[in-house]
């Protein structure tokens, strides 16, 4: 049987690296699942090249990231309410852009401080899928759309339906 090599139990509870050499200087990505049942999850690089970061790929990764870890828990025998936190950090300064169509011309607004911490979500129940989880994510992700100086989450169509798809 073959054991991935990026993970391990430690006096937090249970870690995921990104690289497959867990002594690795730097990972780019981490999960810690503590003993408590909270759930630590990094993403280190989510700018482009230019410097800038796409809020959509970043309502992306919220959702997708929240659903996965909300479905392992439960799996695991956690059970809702589960409180969902998020914040994006190291942003000051950076351009803040959206790629749909509605958005496009737009200047990019520079984040105008280090840290952006949204308002924590409470899940009731585990999602669906992920249009289930970003419905339920949705304040959060209108919360990242207004540091970006958007009225609304790019996205979600004028009728509310979740538009970056994804498992379901």
């Amino acid at each position: 049987m073959n054991f991935p090599s990026n993970w391990r139990i430690n006096f937090d509870g249970f870690l995921t690296l990104s690289n497959a050499d867990a002594r690795a200087a730097k990972h780019r990505t981490y999960a810690q699942v503590f003993r408590s049942g909270a759930v630590e999850a990094v993403a280190s690089a989510i700018a482009h090249t230019d410097g800038h970061i796409n809020i959509q790929q970043v309502d992306f990764m919220i959702v997708q990231y929240t659903r996965i870890y909300a479905t392992a828990l439960h799996e695991c025998g956690a059970e809702p309410p589960l409180a969902i936190l998020a914040s994006v950090i190291g942003v000051k300064d950076r351009g803040l852009s959206a790629d749909f169509d509605t958005f496009r011309g737009m200047e990019k607004l520079l984040a105008d401080r280090d840290q952006l911490r949204f308002n924590e979500v409470i899940l009731e129940e585990v999602p669906t899928g992920n249009p289930d989880c970003a419905t339920k994510l949705r304040p959060m992700l209108d919360q990242l759309a207004y540091a970006a100086g958007l009225p609304v989450s790019p996205s979600f169509d004028r009728h509310g339906n979740y538009l970056l798809g994804g498992a379901v």
